[in-house]
């Protein structure tokens, strides 16, 4: 189909600092019937914007630091709308929904579709998010919840229409997870000079008290009176209540841990890990949790609380170990468990790799997104 004749899709990005999760804008199942243009958000324009124009498609980059700069945002996509005249707006994201939505409603863009990334975080701190929350679910002609959990909280505490939910769940590329060079695993181990320690403790959470960093470090003191030369290292290491946390950490040893704020090749800093933890504290506080797909596509043997798209899967004793929320001690004997029985560690490895292989692959979620976009 000429270029003419597709359907043009915008989509709109705050805050994210890598093309990774929207790779398959390129995809030949997509391709074939649209075509994509980016609009960006962020402080500063970086690898992202970089490797949309390497795509060669059109792009809006707005150096956006927060609500105030709002307005300037509604503007100036305002104006690339009138111009680009998208068929579908696709908004991902707080920020770039409400200044998306916002203006794709001025021009009167028919389809306006927002991906929900959170889930109750607005209920627990920061309550004026509610009022967003609501205004972004009336713009919106269509919400994509990532899982059961998210949908369920958005018909239940939200009062959203279950017909203008779709749940649509991420998927991923097991290639890019499993066929890594020993090359890139040793430098990154070098580079964040663990290569002589173990055992390596993974985490790749923001610095939101919901994620539940501060039962792992309580959990990792402990572990460190049986494996001194242990390391606890944090992944994407920023957030809201950086103070706090960063505050928790500096109770560890100096040596005994690394914040790592930014690493573009994710795929290999998981080799790092001999275990990984990904504890958020309630039920529904997750939205979706990538991290629970990737570690153990990534082959990891990880520990869990059941928040978000885990309970859809993830099996105690069979795919990952299941802890209680805010659980220093079960987590600690979780660790011990992984790290002191290898066949465990294995058997863990195996099945999570098949079984997120199985449900999260790459190619559904691209059919997916395409039967979505068909009903606009």
């Amino acid at each position: 189909m000429a270029d003419g004749q597709k359907k043009h899709i915008t989509l709109i990005v705050s805050n994210v600092s890598d093309i990774r999760q929207f790779d398959w804008v390129t995809d030949p199942i997509l391709a074939e019937d649209y075509r994509f243009s980016f609009v960006l958000l962020n402080v500063q324009a970086g690898a992202f914007e970089r490797e949309v124009q390497m795509l060669g498609l059109s792009l809006l980059s707005i150096r956006y630091r927060g609500k105030r700069d709002l307005l300037n945002a509604i503007a100036s996509m305002t104006r690339f709308f009138v111009q680009a005249k998208p068929d579908i707006v696709h908004a991902h994201l707080l920020d770039a929904s409400l200044a998306g939505l916002i203006a794709a409603c001025l021009v009167r863009v028919r389809h306006r579709i927002y991906t929900r990334h959170h889930s109750n975080l607005h209920y627990e701190s920061h309550c004026h998010g509610i009022l967003y929350d609501r205004l972004v679910n009336w713009m919106a002609t269509r919400v994509v919840a990532t899982c059961a959990n998210g949908r369920r909280f958005l018909v239940n505490s939200e009062g959203l229409s279950s017909k203008k939910i779709t749940t649509l769940p991420f998927g991923i590329n097991a290639n890019d997870y499993q066929q890594i060079a020993p090359s890139r695993i040793r430098r990154l181990s070098a580079y964040y000079q663990i290569d002589s320690l173990w055992p390596v403790v993974g985490m790749v959470s923001r610095y939101e008290k919901y994620k539940g960093i501060e039962y792992v470090v309580g959990a990792f003191k402990k572990l460190l009176n049986i494996y001194p030369n242990a390391c606890l290292v944090i992944a994407n290491a920023k957030g809201r209540d950086s103070e706090s946390i960063k505050k928790n950490l500096k109770t560890l040893p100096a040596l005994s841990y690394r914040e790592i704020d930014f690493e573009s090749d994710m795929y290999a800093l998981y080799q790092l890990f001999d275990v990984f933890a990904h504890v958020p504290v309630d039920p529904v506080c997750e939205a979706f949790g990538q991290v629970y797909i990737e570690s153990l596509l990534a082959g990891i043997p990880a520990i869990f609380t059941m928040s978000g798209i885990a309970p859809e899967f993830v099996k105690h004793g069979k795919n990952a170990l299941v802890v209680p929320f805010c659980d220093s001690d079960a987590i600690f004997n979780s660790l011990c468990r992984i790290l002191q029985d290898s066949a465990l560690a294995n058997r863990l490895k195996t099945q999570g790799q098949e079984d997120v292989a199985r449900q999260f692959s790459k190619v559904s979620m691209i059919q997916n997104l395409k039967q979505l976009y068909q009903t606009c």
